[in-house]
């Protein structure tokens, strides 16, 4: 056959097939079949590629020390919304502009500087603040470094740091001009004399007609628009849901109380009294004292000038006592004195005034307690194999419904809620998983679509289906009749306050006194404390809008804007210079001198990213979580 295929190749038409076939790899490509099907990095910038591995790596390290810092566990969607991998991907990207412009530059960091700056380095230094190789070693292995690994990082890390100095370096102290200019800016303090004009007391406002409220409640549907609705049902997978489901064997539960033993043993304890003298002659004087009929407290009050609280210990098991101290204090019987005993704090004489016997809860006691924890912590491989059963008979074409009855799961049905959990009268529905995506993915999943297993982020599952939507829908006039009259009413009382708000103001500047027509309209005049602009200082009725207004007027001028509960007039007073604090001036030189390095870093890699190009691969990106 060979023999005949070679003999073949050698007409002409087995010639134009090959030659089709050179063709058509020409036109297909064959760079695939050697570099790969797609591409995996994440970003390119430049000439250089970031890859989802060393995106991913670089994540998680982030991640890690974002939870110690928090102390406490957080998930891919808490870091999500937290910014986390657009920041790490940003800070990648940022590094690498910078390491790309120092080759270009030339920048170099000898092997001298290297081992300078590693022996300087406390991290790799012993007790006596020496470089101590072994500690060296010993680091780099804890990290999975090798030595001419660290060697690189470290010289790329000062590369950058001396290319990012020489660019801050402009900005190494902020200019005093504008230290001053901002001070006085937020320092500055204004007083002023105020009318408030409250909603609530303006005048009675009469119900209005029929026209006016329908008008009222079309011009503001969205108040009075009911949120969409879901009707869904669901089924939850929780640990707790499960661990019926599993039974442990009682040879587990009873290693399991041999193991955690000391978790259900109570110590005895005793409420102590003590002397503490510094000398055993001290001590044994004392002991005399209280030989003879000596009361504990007179002697400790005569020979160490100490009060009633400060001889008490308090209720301690013999474990919280220096070991000699407690031997003695638990050989004691209530109300006995120990003689003269040393520790390492001085010679103690201590009193039981009271004893706490101590108990052990038994295996018979605790075993239902323990048998429900094993099953709890043995839930995670149930849960798993039970998400999977429901996959496998949605697959199989069962309802929500069937599935749940097959695998004995609890269906749950809503009728309607909101996107916040609330039925349509506005009361909150708790019979909800209390995972924080379930609302999220009852109102992103498809009306009438088939139902998704989903994970919630603190363990477990639920399959969810959205059975039916009821739209955002303007709830009809004769339903809320009340609520829109009220809200009306609420209304025309905001514009009759303005309206007032806005006579006296004009009055004012026309000559008439402040406190005069305060009085005729039943109003008081106050008095504001001096305030900032940031509203350090502004109480009661002075509103963000009334603060900006009086920071805008000159003395004496008088302005007139809403509050929270209505409306003021307000006459600037006086203006207070800032105060010059050293200290808050040398507070401010050193964030404003921060705040300008990192505009020139900013702006520094704003360049570089215009110069070297670079792309982000968002499809990549999503794929790593």
């Amino acid at each position: 056959m060979l023999a005949a295929m070679r003999k073949g190749a050698g007409t002409w038409v087995a010639r134009i097939f090959l030659g089709l076939l050179v063709l058509s790899f020409g036109v297909w490509g064959i760079g695939d079949l050697v570099r790969g099907f797609t591409d995996t990095s994440v970003a390119k910038v430049g000439d250089v590629k970031i890859s989802q591995r060393d995106f991913d790596i670089q994540y998680k390290q982030e991640l890690q020390q974002l939870q110690q810092r928090l102390k406490t566990a957080v998930d891919s969607e808490q870091a999500r919304k937290l910014g986390l991998p657009e920041a790490t991907l940003q800070r990648m990207i940022a590094r690498s502009l910078l390491e790309q412009e120092a080759r270009r530059l030339g920048l170099n960091i000898t092997d001298e500087v290297i081992a300078l700056e590693i022996r300087r380095n406390p991290m790799f230094q012993n007790s006596l603040g020496q470089f101590d190789k072994f500690v060296f070693e010993r680091v780099l292995a804890n990290q999975g470094w090798s030595e001419r690994y660290y060697v690189q990082l470290a010289r790329q890390d000062m590369m950058l740091s001396q290319l990012q100095g020489a660019v801050e370096s402009g900005a190494n102290v902020a200019p005093q001009p504008m230290v001053d200019a901002l001070l006085r800016y937020r320092e500055e303090r204004r007083s002023a004399d105020l009318v408030a004009i409250p909603n609530n007391k303006v005048g009675p406002i009469p119900d209005p007609d029929e026209a006016e409220l329908e008008k009222f409640h079309q011009d503001n549907a969205g108040r009075f628009t009911a949120p969409e609705f879901r009707k869904l049902s669901f089924v939850t997978l929780t640990a707790a849901d499960v661990a019926d489901r599993i039974t442990v064997p009682d040879q587990d539960v009873r290693d399991e109380y041999d193991n955690k033993h000391d978790r259900y043993v109570v110590p005895e304890k005793r409420t102590v009294e003590q002397l503490v003298y510094p000398t055993e002659a001290a001590a044994k004087a004392a002991y005399a004292k209280l030989g003879d009929g000596g009361n504990f407290i007179a002697v400790g009050k005569e020979t160490l000038n100490l009060e009633p609280r400060d001889m008490s210990l308090g209720s301690l098991a013999k474990a919280d006592l220096p070991g000699p101290v407690g031997d003695a204090a638990f050989q004691l019987a209530k109300g006995g004195i120990s003689t003269p005993v040393q520790s390492p704090l001085g010679w103690h004489i201590v009193r039981v005034t009271a004893i706490e016997p101590g108990s052990t809860r038994s295996f018979d006691e605790v075993k239902d307690e323990l048998r429900k924890e094993l099953a709890l912590r043995l839930a995670g491989d149930e849960l798993f194999k039970l998400s999977n059963q429901l996959q496998d008979q949605l697959a199989g074409g069962a309802t929500i419904a069937e599935a749940a009855a097959k695998l004995n799961l609890k269906l749950h049905e809503v009728a309607a809620v909101d996107a916040a959990g609330d039925d349509p009268a506005g009361k909150r529905i708790e019979d909800l998983p209390k995972a924080a995506n379930f609302l999220q993915s009852a109102f992103d999943a498809t009306v009438g679509g088939d139902p998704q297993v989903i994970e919630m982020p603190d363990g477990g599952y639920f399959l969810l289906k959205v059975e039916a939507s009821t739209p955002p829908t303007l709830q009809p006039l004769a339903t809320i009749r009340d609520r829109v009259v009220a809200a009306w009413k609420e209304q025309q009382r905001g514009q009759a306050a303005a309206k007032l708000a806005k006579e006296i103001a004009d009055k004012v500047k026309a000559g008439s006194d402040l406190a005069a027509l305060a009085k005729e309209h039943g109003l008081e005049l106050q008095k504001t404390a001096p305030m900032s602009r940031t509203g350090l200082g502004a109480e009661g009725p002075v509103s963000p809008q009334l603060l900006a207004a009086l920071f805008k007027a000159a003395t004496g001028e008088v302005v007139a804007a809403p509050t929270p509960e209505g409306y003021a007039v307000a006459r600037l007073d006086k203006i207070e210079e800032a105060a010059v604090d050293p200290a808050a001036k040398e507070r401010l030189s050193q964030a404003l001198t921060a705040a300008l390095a990192d505009d020139a870093a900013g702006q520094f890699r704003a360049e570089l990213q215009r110069d070297f190009g670079v792309s982000i691969n968002r499809k990549n990106v999503e794929s790593v979580f």
